[in-house]
């Protein structure tokens, strides 16, 4: 994962007093192709998760898209049975920058 990009998002404690937080997105892709590209980004993806989670990497939010699939469409695009290539693309997002970064400690 590479960082790409941060907001700052601003809420109120319970007081009124404007907190500002520091949230960082990374995003990665990967590309498979046929035979049998969704079914291999899948796994990838499966792969990845477990990957992070056995690193201890938490993220406020994990989400991936299968572009050449469904990552416009959603579920009303029509099935493919077996395309071409499909990119795998994982975006995470949190506060920790080493984490969404892929930084390491030296």
């Amino acid at each position: 994962m590479r960082f790409t990009a941060f907001a700052v998002a601003q809420a109120s404690d319970a007081e009124g007093v404007p907190q500002l937080s520091l949230r960082l997105e990374g995003v990665g892709t990967l590309v498979f192709t046929w035979p049998q590209a969704l079914e291999k980004a899948r796994a990838a993806d499966r792969i990845v998760r477990t990957h992070l989670e056995q690193l201890g990497l938490r993220f406020e939010k994990i989400h991936t898209e299968y572009f050449g699939v469904n990552a416009c469409l959603g579920p009303v695009a029509p099935v493919i049975a077996d395309p071409a290539e499909v990119e795998l693309r994982i975006g995470v997002r949190g506060a920790d920058r080493k984490a969404v970064t892929g930084s390491r400690a030296s």
